[in-house]
């Protein structure tokens, strides 16, 4: 089949950490995303050999720090959005046996808990508690001693390195016991009020609130849930790749196939076979064509594919949902101008997808659903593009003009001080600006992007035309002053600006610093 072509994902929301306060965590995380490529490449690999070591631990004090008093995921999570965004992203990833364990559920993970536990969804935040659980629980004290000589034996390599037969062996002896260690420990929980209560309590504590504490429980649990069909995914994964045109026939039959072998064993395991595709695709919404081959079909083998169906198509709406309502929400905090746009972006074609899909089936309710969750995307568009509008001002800073003729006119602000972190802003929120336009196609909604980028290029020519003006008239010190606001306006601007008119600013300017 041919491959679909590769859509950027947005931009993960990292959660504060639970132990550290909002305001720290907004510099810390504002420091990391401003390392040198280079040095977050270091740092990133630093923190993951160090957790890796750190968790495994004997010293539970020394474990205890981890899992509350360094927040590696967090750390780790804003260093990789760095590396990605600069396609730096190291290649070889330190190989683990929690690596290797999760990399069961990969399908199954979400970056962050986005409202209600749902259906195969596992919040990668949950994962570092449920892991340091398994492996200091006494059911768990076997899965713990072979994950330690796996990783042992593997000490040194890198994930791209092939197993040897006798790391193979250990691989196949580590999953058997945490598979059953996750099993008894679920099992134990379920029976006994108390371990359970004290078990949602320390998860509570490690992920700071009670919400993501409850999920990291429901999490654990579907995990135990999954373990036993853990081959039956690795069979989809190798012949079902992320980047699919859509599903054949050949394919709609082989995964029914496959649901209903499932089905056989473990009818309640059986949907995970449908809501894989959802989080497995590079183009979730390709999952779509699923739903509605299943839908309505009547299998006295399978009586529940077609519900089944409908809760992939739910998954998916909610998955859509959520990446608009982060859009929504993304507005109340500083413009991540970066990566503002592809997430627009990637959130029209889930959009698009979901509503080809419906439209091609017929089903104009769930076309307009997909509809109303595109016009929260739109208004928060909107509002991203005033954000944008802000940065830009940012650099065009004024002051009331001194004098009794001049009380109500406002000139430049020779004094003002632009910082090279509020320039970057300006050039990035300059070209997220110039394409609003694409977006709004994308979105199939015209929001005015050519009148708004009209707008601010006239406004930031006409403040250029009055630092210009005080470069010409002004002598010494006032003269040095605008020559320097100027120079930061034009490198601010060059992004938003056509090429033409920042070149005749640029030559306007240096021709007023000459004048006598």
């Amino acid at each position: 089949m041919a491959p679909l072509t590769k859509t950027t994902s947005p931009k993960d929301v990292i959660a504060v950490p639970g132990s550290m306060p909002a305001a720290t965590w907004s510099q810390l995380e504002a420091y990391l995303a401003s390392l040198p490529v280079a040095t977050a490449a270091k740092l990133f690999t630093a923190l993951e050999t160090d957790r890796q070591h750190t968790v495994q631990s004997d010293q539970p004090d020394k474990a205890a720090f981890t899992s509350q008093g360094m927040p590696y995921d967090a750390l780790m999570a804003v260093l990789r959005q760095r590396l990605i965004e600069e396609e730096r992203m190291p290649t070889a990833r330190v190989i683990s046996a929690r690596r290797v364990f999760f990399a069961l559920f990969e399908p199954f993970l979400t970056p962050m808990r986005k409202g209600r536990k749902r259906v195969g969804r596992i919040a990668r935040s949950s994962l570092s508690v449920i892991w340091q659980f398994i492996i200091t629980h006494p059911l768990g004290k076997d899965a713990a001693a072979t994950a330690k000589t796996f990783d042992e034996a593997l000490a040194g390599h890198l994930s791209t390195q092939a197993l040897s037969d006798h790391q193979d062996d250990l691989r196949g002896k580590m999953l058997i016991a945490l598979g059953e260690a996750v099993s008894a420990i679920v099992e134990l929980t379920n029976e006994d009020t108390a371990e359970r209560q004290r078990m949602t309590r320390l998860f509570s504590t490690q992920l700071g609130g009670d919400a993501a504490g409850a999920g990291a429980v429901l999490d654990l649990a579907e995990i135990a849930q999954l373990v036993p069909q853990a081959e039956v995914f690795r069979l989809l994964k190798s012949e079902y790749p992320k980047t699919l045109s859509g599903f054949s026939e050949e394919a709609i039959f082989d995964i029914r196939r496959r649901y209903t072998e499932v089905c056989q064993s473990d009818p309640d395991i059986a949907i995970y076979v449908l809501v894989y595709f959802a989080g497995w695709l590079d183009a979730p919404w390709q999952a779509a064509h699923l739903v509605y081959a299943y839908e309505g079909m009547s299998d006295p083998d399978v009586p529940k594919l077609s519900d089944d169906a409908g809760v992939l198509m739910e998954t998916l709406f909610v998955d859509m949902e959520s990446v608009a309502r982060a859009l929504e929400q993304d507005v109340g905090f500083d413009l991540e101008t970066g990566t503002a746009g592809a997430a627009f972006i990637w959130f029209a074609d889930f959009a698009n997808g979901l509503i080809d899909a419906a439209r091609a089936n017929g089903d104009g309710v769930r076309v307009n659903r997909a509809e109303a969750g595109r016009d929260v995307a739109v208004a928060a568009l909107v509002r991203t593009c005033d954000q944008a509008k802000a940065c830009l001002h940012a650099v065009t800073p004024r002051r009331p003009a001194r004098g009794a003729m001049h009380l109500s006119a406002w000139c430049p602000d020779l004094e003002a001080e632009i910082s090279v972190k509020t320039i970057e802003m300006a050039k990035a929120a300059g070209t997220f600006l110039v394409g609003v336009e694409n977006i709004s196609a994308s979105l199939q909604r015209d929001v005015g992007g050519a009148l708004f980028i009209a707008d601010i290029r006239k406004e930031i020519e006409q403040y250029t035309e009055d630092v210009i003006l005080e470069i010409r008239v002004s002598e010494g010190q006032v003269r040095e002053r605008a020559k320097v606001l100027m120079a930061a306006v034009l490198d601010a601007t060059k992004t938003i600006l056509p090429e033409q008119t920042h070149g005749v600013l640029k030559a306007r300017a240096a021709a007023a610093a000459l004048a006598s």
